[in-house]
This record gives structure tokens, sequence and C-alpha cells, in this order.
């Protein structure tokens, strides 16, 4: 179990910006609190919850050399005594250190001149057969701007250069499948070892309130599609879940409609994540761990979060909830999380 997890929360929580459950009426917080990433006691905390949910895998948000999300991964979370056998990989933030054209190029080099030296050879960090383990975020948009072929042949030769062979997971699923009756290769595919969707929200059509088990259906459908495609082309799948979503606490501009987190109006709490669980289950491949994401741990200002959250059931402001219900839930996504992957005991 793989989860996307933010190490951005520093001395002002989420970087000062906002998120949907402050706006609240009444607010709702995390359990924590507005918390510290810095802060070793909030890292145990997390790894007390991690080890309820089964997660043995933190996708780590990375923003270049020297930047917070750096430092509390390689020198808080990665070097914490509680760490145990848990394993990290980055996610290497491309919209960041990338950019939209090839005015960024060379921060592929020196990023894994860097990685190699802080983090590739950590007996944590996590690998593939041997071989580091690398997402790429949102890598159909470096396909679209034509630098995504220059820029993972720089990566890979830059990693051999320092003695490893890179494992690249591709974020380059999204929306309907290809035809699987043309014979055209998903030529993005044959750059990466592996490919996952980060976006499930915006691949469904940024579904508006409750999804249904009708959405959730034609989503996994067309993901199993897009798993044929990918081993077709040479490269492995990864399945991934997400709660619910929510950006209207940071980009109410783009007037996102709000998801919801039960999969009916009259359904539980959880039930959407308890239903896309059990369908990503049948997408997992050995190959590949028999990996599932989950988007998110604690990416708060998109509410995605399995994070435990406090506060009274609220669907104000009207602006902020279109009328959709916010429950603290406390634990119940780690606890939905933890028994829909423990292993059947017999």
């Amino acid at each position: 179990v793989g989860v996307y997890y933010y190490p951005w929360h520093g001395e002002r929580f989420h970087n000062g910006g906002g998120y949907m459950r402050k706006e609240l009426t009444p607010q709702h917080v995390p359990a924590l609190g507005e918390y510290n990433d810095s802060d070793p006691a909030i890292i145990k905390e997390h790894m007390k919850m991690f080890r309820q949910a089964n997660i043995g895998l933190l996708v780590t948000s990375w923003w270049g050399p020297n930047r917070l999300e750096d430092s509390n991964t390689k020198d808080i979370i990665m070097e914490h005594e509680d760490v145990g056998n848990l394993k990290v990989a980055i996610h290497y933030e491309t919209t960041s250190r990338l950019g939209q054209g090839r005015d960024k190029l060379s921060n592929a080099r020196t990023d894994i001149q860097y990685m190699c030296e802080n983090y590739f050879d950590h007996p944590n960090y996590y690998k593939i057969d041997g071989r580091p383990v690398l997402f790429i975020y949102i890598s159909r948009k470096l396909q679209a701007v034509g630098t995504l072929e220059e820029a993972l042949l720089i990566m890979r030769s830059t990693a051999s250069k320092c003695g490893h062979n890179l494992y690249l997971i591709g974020d380059s699923v999204f929306e309907e499948a290809p035809n699987s009756a043309e014979a055209e290769a998903h030529v993005p595919f044959w750059y990466f070892d592996a490919v996952t969707n980060y976006d499930i929200y915006g691949s469904a059509g940024r579904p508006e309130g409750h999804v249904g088990t009708d959405g959730v259906d034609n989503y996994y459908r067309q993901q199993g599609e897009w798993k044929e495609q990918a081993l077709k082309d040479g490269c492995r799948y990864i399945p991934a879940t997400s709660p619910g979503y929510n950006d209207r606490g940071v980009r109410m501009e783009s007037d996102h409609p709000p998801l919801s987190r039960r999969i009916t109006s009259t359904s539980q709490e959880g039930s959407l994540f308890q239903y896309q669980l059990h369908q990503a289950k049948e997408l997992v491949d050995s190959k590949v761990d028999n990996m599932i994401l989950v988007n998110s741990f604690n990416e708060w200002h998109e509410d995605t979060q399995i994070e435990p959250v406090v506060g009274e059931p609220s669907v104000e402001p009207f602006n902020f909830t279109k009328g959709v219900e916010y429950v603290g839930y406390g634990d119940l996504y780690l606890d939905i999380l933890g028994a829909a992957t423990s292993k059947d005991k017999k």
C-alpha cells in the first residue's frame, strides 16, 4: 500500500494556504492539529497511522534540493527512530522542476545527481528489482509539450553514471483508454517501467456530488483497458484510489464541483473509498509488488486526505460544500484501508 505524502507542512501549516475543512462552520481540523512535518513527534504519530492502515510506502512530494519537502523527507522521515521497514520514494513535481518547455531541463540532471547522493542508497528508499523508484508527476503534460523523452533520457543516463538503473513510474493514465482495437502503441508508455493515474477525480470527469457505483465501475473498467494497453506497450500498471475531492478552499475561482466521500446520498461515510479499494485490488500486478496507491495521506487543500479529521458534521458554508455533508471522520479511512488490504487470516 503506497500513499502520496506531503511533507510540506512547516511553521505555517500547508504553506499558509487554504483548505476547505478550515472554512467549514463548524471548522474541521487535522486530529494532530495544524502540524509541522519537521517535528519528529508528529512523524512518530504518522508512523503509528501508517502501521494501522497497512501503509508500507510513502510517495513524498519533492520540489527540489534543500526545500522543506526535501529536508523533511530525508532528515526527519527517513531518519526517524520509528521508520522501521517503511519505504519512501520521491514524487517528482515536474510542474516546478521541469516547467512547460526546455528551459528547465537542466534540473533533470542536477536533481537526479542530488537524489543519487542523498536518497537512492538509503536502505529505506523504495526499490523494485533492486532499482530505485521515481514517480513522475503529471508526465502526460511533458508529453504534450514535447519534452518527455528528453527529460527521462537525461534522468536515466544521469542515474546510470552514479550506478543506478532507475525504475520510472509515470502519471500517464488519464481519462478514457485508447481504443484497444487500434494497432497503434501509446507512445508515452514506451518510456516508463510502470504507469498510474494520480488525478482520479479529473480522470473520471470531475463528477459532482455522489458518483454512484456505476461511476466507479466505469472508471475502473477504463483503468482495466489502460492496464491492457500498458502491458501491450511493455510496461506495468498500478491502480490508484482516492476518497473524495474538494479543492474549493484553495481554488475557488476554478469552481470545481465537490465529490462526496459517500458513494450515494444514503451511503455511509467512506463508502466511495471502500468500493474503490475493492475494484482496484482486481487490477494489481505481482511484478509491481501488488501495489495499490492512495491519493492521498495528507493533501489537505484538495481534501483527498485519509489522515484523521475532527469536527462536527457540516454542510456550510454552501459555496465551499455545494450541499455535500462533511464529517469529522476520525480514524475511519485508516481502518478502511487497513481492513481492505490485510492478508486473510486462515
